[in-house]
């Protein structure tokens, strides 16, 4: 069931027009068609749209001529595929209804944008990739037209601050258009098939189609998630296929109504490459569950165990160790080791290892900046460029890149993160400044070897596994944390347990012995006993039968005081 978790929750003086929505929804949902219907034409007369309502009585009246032709025992071979068609137009007509309602007074970004671009509309796709494409063009040119580093910096910051408002509008204008048509298809697609537009851009507009999918389904757009998935950027594929994910997941009865879409999804699933992306997004989604309980171990354990262990007095440690000393002070590694902190830090850095978002806890309060308001922002790629960071980095000029620069090409840190460590550094005093960058030059002092590995670390935070993760990682802060959500409005997409291996869409892609294997024994380790049960009993089923699979099912039966069912796996 769909469960009408996309339907808004609407405040006090919407409720009515809510419970009206949510039972159209509710009948939908059960294929009780004839009701909902009537009920959605009682409900469109609060609503200006003549054009809404011209069309929900059109389907009204489609749907009573094929009603008559039933009664009167015609046949039609085309009678199901015409229901289905009904169907799905009635549950588009009811979103658009349900946003019409709400345009006029509901709060929040999404509506104030809606609202904002019905008094001015704002440019067509094409006119927005015209200013894409001649940012860089322009940013790459500045150096060569202007000598003074003055104009340089005043030309760059003026450019950027251009491009900045063009894929702002870009992705609140995806981000609320309510359907596509032909034409919007098209122009939309010559975007992220330009070769001038940025990879950052592009996949800032697969961010815009998800949220958008978000608030009411599509089917271009959905389409558009599905070409981008074999985009060559592997920037736009990942968000594509993250997106892909997330929508089906929520959505799943809404697109089996599109014969189209689960074709073209198909043929998508013949690939490898698409496979084993999905798995790694699958787990990577899984690991979403534990960042609640990371968030809190680390709150209460991790960091005010080291923390109180730090804080001994001065004299009990040697620190003013001799640079040239090669050996390890033995005092220090000991206190180390005493004190728990190397065992905390071990920890920290497993979960790391595992893909665990071990700095939820530490950059969720660092999102308090202006940067962090607009919707669009919370899934800017990290750009150097970017308008609110650009002052900074021209300030300090190659120091910024020869010391910081490193970190924000890694993978240690999602995009998000970054920005937030930006604009703190930003907004420090300027001595205290000046004093971070000078340890962290001294820090960076780096030999061969060191640089070899270092560049190894950012080859792989190129790889697409870490491109998604990031991405993930994006989207649950905002999920999480931003802090001009209205309730109902943005849904928190991390409430689902992302059982992909459950949908019929998707299910094929992770049923390979090696796929459920690996869901399982995550899920049996992070103590999600119930679905990694399942997922034992599945494997057997496939005839994976192993003294390893029969101890961890007796394991958790035990956990789970079951007692009785461990008879049933005794083997002979």
């Amino acid at each position: 069931m769909i469960e009408n978790r996309y339907i808004c929750t609407l405040h006090s003086k919407e409720s009515t027009m809510h419970e009206g929505i949510k039972d159209i929804y509710n009948l939908l949902d059960n294929k009780r068609l004839k009701e909902a219907l009537v009920q959605l034409q009682a409900v469109s007369t609060q609503v200006p749209d003549w054009k809404l309502r011209n069309r929900i009585e059109e389907l009204q009246e489609t749907y009573g001529y094929m009603l008559q032709y039933a009664r009167k025992g015609i046949q039609d071979p085309n009678r199901l595929k015409m229901y289905s068609h009904i169907l799905r137009s009635a549950y588009e007509l009811t979103d658009w209804t349900h946003i019409s309602l709400l345009l006029p007074h509901a709060p929040g970004p999404y509506f104030e944008n809606l609202r904002i671009f019905s008094q001015r509309p704002p440019h067509s796709y094409a006119e927005l990739l015209v200013q894409l494409e001649s940012y860089t063009e322009d940013i790459s040119t500045v150096q060569l037209f202007y000598n003074e580093k003055e104009r340089q910096q005043t030309e760059t910051q003026k450019i950027c601050h251009q491009h900045e408002n063009a894929i702002n509008e870009l992705f609140n204008k995806v981000w609320t258009h309510i359907f596509w048509n032909e034409s919007d298809t098209h122009e939309v697609q010559q975007i992220i098939d330009s070769l001038l537009v940025s990879s950052n851009d592009k996949a800032i507009l697969m961010s815009a189609v998800t949220m958008s999918l978000m608030h009411l389904f599509d089917e271009r757009k959905f389409q558009c998630l599905l070409k981008a998935c074999q985009h060559e950027d592997l920037q736009v594929s990942q968000r594509a296929l993250v997106g892909l994910a997330i929508i089906i997941d929520r959505l799943e009865n809404r697109i089996q109504l599109y014969p189209n879409l689960v074709s073209q999804l198909s043929l998508l699933k013949e690939e490898e490459k698409f496979r084993l992306n999905l798995f790694t997004i699958q787990m990577q989604l899984l690991m979403t569950r534990e960042t609640s309980k990371i968030t809190k171990k680390m709150n209460e354990d991790i960091i005010p165990g080291i923390m109180k262990a730090t804080q001994m007095k001065e004299d009990k440690i040697r620190f003013d160790i001799p640079k040239d000393e090669e050996d390890f002070n033995p005092e220090w590694e000991e206190w180390m080791d005493k004190s728990g902190v190397t065992d905390k830090i071990r920890e920290m850095g497993n979960l790391q290892l595992e893909g665990a978002d071990i700095y939820m806890s530490t950059f969720s309060m660092m999102k308090h900046f202006p940067f962090f308001n607009p919707v669009s922002h919370w899934f800017y790629p990290f750009d150097m460029n970017q308008i609110e960071i650009l002052p900074i980095t021209q300030e300090l000029g190659n120091n910024w890149q020869n010391t910081f620069g490193v970190i924000f090409q890694s993978d240690v840190f999602c995009n998000s993160d970054k920005y937030s460590f930006c604009l703190t550094l930003a907004n420090m005093p300027t001595m205290a400044k000046e004093q971070a960058f000078k340890q962290m030059m001294g820090q960076m002092e780096m030999d061969d070897e060191q640089k070899s590995k270092l560049q190894q670390a950012l080859n792989r935070s190129k790889a697409a596994k870490n491109i998604s993760r990031q991405y993930i990682q994006d989207l649950y802060r905002f999920s999480k944390v931003w802090v001009n959500k209205h309730p109902g409005q943005e849904v928190d997409i991390f409430t689902s347990q992302f059982k992909l291996w459950e949908n019929p869409l998707l299910n094929s892609l992770l049923q390979t012995d090696e796929s459920l294997k690996g869901i399982s024994d995550f899920l049996f380790h992070k103590e999600h006993y119930s679905d990694a049960f399942a997922l034992f009993n599945q494997l057997m089923d496939k005839g994976e039968i192993s003294a390893e699979i029969h101890q961890k099912i007796g394991y958790i039966l035990q956990k789970q005081k079951k007692f009785s069912c461990m008879r049933n796996y005794i083997v002979p």
